[in-house]
């Protein structure tokens, strides 16, 4: 699925997530305060029965790029002390409880991703973060391509960080 127009903010980034999530078959929510820090895409991988927390970045300087890995990875170690909140979460179909697992994700753009240098030295200082890359179209995608044309999923692959059992954790259907 395309986004009509491209993609030229961090609102159609998050439209272009959103949309890719929601056809996968993944429940989502856009915007979700989760206390400690606002996840722009939240989503339940029913599959994994895990949480994945996506941060949009549109810019690409490697600043800024290292801030956002940091950030994102603060998240994880919030999401181990036990500080967010999920008790707006609901999900009205299935009633059953979730692993309590949770993911971290940059989005970051495709132009971005190509700089793969830059993204192996991330990885090295964050390797729980995962990264989902965004194209100029909308279409996202979970990997990305090595110098010789082949999918490097060890690159994008972030790793889930078990939650403590506290409250609920389930997500609304919109």
């Amino acid at each position: 699925m395309t986004l009509k127009g491209g993609v030229y903010s961090r609102l159609d980034m998050i439209r272009a997530l959103v949309t890719h999530f929601r056809m996968s078959g993944m429940l989502v929510r856009s915007n979700v305060d989760l206390g400690v820090f606002q996840s722009d895409v939240l989503t339940l991988d029913k599959s994994q029965g895990a949480f994945v927390a996506v941060q949009c970045m549109h810019g690409g300087q490697p600043n800024t790029l290292a801030a956002h890995f940091s950030k994102a990875d603060s998240y994880l170690t919030a999401a181990k002390c036990g500080t967010l909140k999920f008790h707006a979460l609901t999900d009205k179909k299935s009633k059953a409880t979730t692993r309590r697992l949770l993911s971290v994700s940059v989005a970051l753009m495709d132009r971005t991703c190509k700089r793969r240098d830059l993204l192996r030295s991330l990885k090295a200082q964050f390797p729980a973060v995962g990264i989902v890359r965004v194209k100029m179209n909308g279409q996202c995608r979970d990997y990305i391509r090595d110098g010789d044309g082949n999918k490097d999923l060890a690159l994008t692959a972030g790793a889930p960080v078990e939650l403590p059992a506290q409250g609920k954790i389930q997500l609304a259907k919109k």
